[in-house]
C-alpha cells in the first residue's frame, strides 16, 4: 500500500523523529497544536493535530483548517527580529499574530480562544508544552516561545514577478541588485534533476526588501520570463540551501506551479536534504501525487463535519483523495464466497470503515485465488483482501493461493503477496451463526428482531440446527415468517453483529490491520 513501506531515507527520519534524548537536533521540534475555544479561529472550536514524522502534509477541503494550523506551526517559535520577514531572501523570519490573523468589518471576536503548542526533543529545562488564553486584544508575551529558525513560504509566492510592479520597479534593466547569491552545485543538481534540464547558474537577486530569481539553463533568463513553478521552485531551494539545521520551514500549497513528475522528485529531493540538515518540514497539499509519495505517517487529513474539526492521521490515499474530491475511493478491495459472508463482513464493519472498503462474493472457495490474480493482472489498484469461509483450513487456503504466480513478479505466488483471513469459527458461517446466537443474549435478539418470544427463539434454533443442509438457513426461517430468503438472512446477521461480545471483531479488526497498511495472514 502506498506510504507504507519506506525507503532507507523515509526510515532515518522517522528514527530520527522517534529519538526523543533531546541530542538529535539542535532546536526544539514541534510535536502538536491544538486550539480550543467557543470563540473559534476562523470557525475552529476544537482541532488538534500530532506530528508523527519530520515532514508533516496536510490535506482536505477548503475550510478544513489547513492555512490556519500551518500559521500556528509557524507561531509556534520565537526568533530575532530580521530587517525583512522574507524567507524568499534566505532568512528566517519573525512572526506574530497580525501576520496571520486580522479582525476586519464583520469578523468574530476570538476573545477566550486557547491555543496549546507542544515541544519535543527538549533539553535544559526547555518547554514541553506552551498554552495561551486570548483575554484582550494583545494574543501572547511572544518571547515565552522557544526559539528556533522558521520559514514561512505562503501563496504570496504564487505572484509571478511580471505581475508585480513593485519587482519591475526594483529590478528595471537599468539598476543593479544590492546582491546577489547563487545555488551552490550540489543544489543546482537538485534544481536540474527536479525539473530534468540542465542549469549552469541559478541565484537570487536582492534589495533591502525585495528578491528576484535569476538562472541559465541554455541562456539566462530572469524571474519576469521564467514559469511560475520554476521561480517558486528556485525559491524553496534557496531556503534549503541557507537555512541553519534544525529550522522549521512551512510550505503552503507546495505543488503550485509544479508538474507532477517534478512534484515527485521535489519530495524525494525535500526529504534528503531534511535527513542531512535535521529540518522539520509543515505543508499543505491538494496533490494526489505529493501525498502518494509521503509515508503515511507524515499525513494528516482535515475535514469539517457539520462545523466540527476533525484531523485523520496516517490516512491511505485514496481515503484523502476520496475526502477532497467528494468521491468514493475504495482503498481496499475484500473477496469472499458469497452472500452471507458478504453480509457478515459488512455488519462487522462501522459506517466509516464501510465506506472506505469494497466486498465482493465470488463464489467458492477455490475461486477466491485466481480472482486475486485477475485483480493484479487487470493492474487494479486498491489492496486485496481474501476472507474464507470458517470452514476452509489455512492449508487449503495456502495451496489455491501457493498455484496461482503475481503477475508483476512471476517467481512470486500470492501467499505471500495478497492479505487473507477466515471469517470466525472452523465451520460453514450458517452453522456459527446459529451457535453465536444459542445463547440467551442472542435469543433476546432474535426475539425482539422476528417479534417472538424467546422460548420461540430458543426452539427456532433447535429446528435449524436439525437441518442437515446448513445453506438451506434462510429458505427454512423464509418458510416460517412471510419474507424472502435474503431478508431472512440479513436479519439474522443483524442479530449477530448486536451481541454485546462482538463476535465479529476479528473480521473487523483484520480490515483495519489491511487499511493500515499491516499484512494480514495467518502464520505459518
Amino acid at each position: 500500500m502506498p506510504g507504507s513501506h519506506l525507503s532507507d531515507t523515509e526510515k532515518r527520519l522517522l528514527s530520527s523523529w522517534t529519538d526523543q534524548s533531546g541530542q538529535a537536533r539542535p532546536f526544539p521540534t514541534l510535536r502538536g497544536v491544538e486550539v480550543e475555544g467557543d470563540a473559534g479561529l476562523r470557525g475552529i472550536k476544537s482541532l488538534q493535530i500530532k506530528f508523527a514524522y519530520p515532514l508533516t502534509v496536510l490535506c482536505g477541503r477548503n475550510g478544513t483548517g489547513k492555512s490556519t494550523m500551518l500559521a500556528l506551526s509557524v507561531l509556534g517559535f520565537h526568533a530575532d527580529k530580521p530587517a525583512t520577514k522574507s524567507a524568499e531572501m534566505g532568512e528566517p523570519g519573525y512572526y506574530t499574530f497580525s501576520d496571520f490573523f486580522y479582525k476586519g468589518p464583520g469578523d468574530p471576536e476570538t476573545t477566550g480562544l486557547r491555543i496549546t503548542w507542544r515541544y519535543g526533543n527538549v533539553s535544559h529545562g526547555g518547554k514541553t508544552e506552551l498554552t495561551i488564553r486570548k483575554q484582550s486584544e494583545k494574543w501572547m508575551h511572544y518571547e515565552r516561545r522557544p526559539k528556533r529558525p522558521v520559514y514561512y513560504l505562503g501563496l504570496h509566492r504564487c505572484v509571478p514577478p511580471i505581475e508585480r510592479p513593485v519587482l519591475r520597479k526594483y529590478f528595471s534593466s537599468q539598476r543593479k541588485a544590492d546582491a546577489s547569491e547563487s545555488l551552490s552545485r550540489e543544489y543546482l543538481r537538485k534544481l536540474g534533476y527536479i525539473l530534468g534540464r540542465p542549469y549552469t547558474d541559478a541565484e537570487v537577486m536582492m534589495t533591502s526588501r525585495y528578491s528576484l530569481r535569476q538562472c541559465n539553463a541554455g541562456a539566462r533568463y530572469s524571474g519576469f520570463n521564467m514559469g511560475a513553478g520554476e521561480d517558486m521552485l528556485i525559491t524553496l531551494l534557496y531556503v534549503l540551501q541557507n537555512c541553519p539545521d534544525g529550522s522549521l520551514i512551512v510550505v503552503e500549497e507546495v505543488e503550485t506551479g509544479l508538474f507532477p513528475e517534478a512534484l515527485i522528485r521535489f519530495t524525494e529531493v525535500l526529504q534528503e536534504v531534511m535527513l542531512h540538515k535535521r529540518l522539520q518540514v509543515v505543508m499543505s497539499t491538494h496533490s494526489y501525487y505529493l501525498l502518494d509519495r509521503v509515508p503515511r505517517e507524515a499525513r494528516i487529513l482535515l475535514k469539517n463535519e457539520g462545523g466540527e474539526h476533525l484531523a485523520i492521521s496516517a490516512p491511505t490515499t485514496r481515503l484523502a483523495m476520496g475526502d477532497m474530491s467528494g468521491r468514493n475511493e475504495v482503498e481496499v478491495q475484500i473477496y469472499c464466497e458469497d452472500g452471507i459472508a458478504s453480509l457478515l463482513i459488512e455488519r462487522s464493519l462501522p459506517a466509516g470503515l464501510r465506506r472506505r472498503v469494497r466486498v465482493t462474493p465470488v463464489g467458492p472457495s477455490s475461486s477466491l485465488a485466481p480472482q486475486a490474480k485477475s485483480h493484479l493482472l487487470a493492474g487494479n489498484t486498491p489492496t486485496i483482501l481474501l476472507v474464507w469461509d470458517g470452514d476452509v483450513t489455512p492449508d487449503q487456503a495456502r495451496k489455491w493461493l501457493e498455484k496461482q504466480k503475481d503477475p508483476r513478479t512471476p517467481d512470486v505466488t500470492l501467499d505471500s503477496v495478497v492479505n487473507w483471513a477466515f471469517l470466525p469459527g472452523c465451520c460453514p458461517p450458517e452453522q456459527w451463526l446459529l451457535g453465536v446466537l444459542d445463547s440467551s443474549d442472542g435469543h433476546a435478539r432474535l426475539a425482539e428482531e422476528f417479534g417472538i418470544s424467546e422460548s420461540e427463539a430458543r426452539q427456532l434454533l433447535a429446528d435449524l440446527s436439525a437441518r442437515l443442509e446448513c445453506h438451506d438457513l434462510g429458505w427454512a426461517i423464509s418458510q416460517k415468517w412471510a419474507m424472502g430468503e435474503d431478508e431472512a438472512i440479513r436479519r439474522v446477521v443483524q442479530c449477530v453483529a448486536m451481541l454485546p461480545n462482538d463476535p465479529l471483531r476479528s473480521i473487523r479488526e483484520a480490515v483495519e490491520r489491511v487499511l493500515e497498511g499491516q499484512n494480514v495472514r495467518p502464520m505459518a
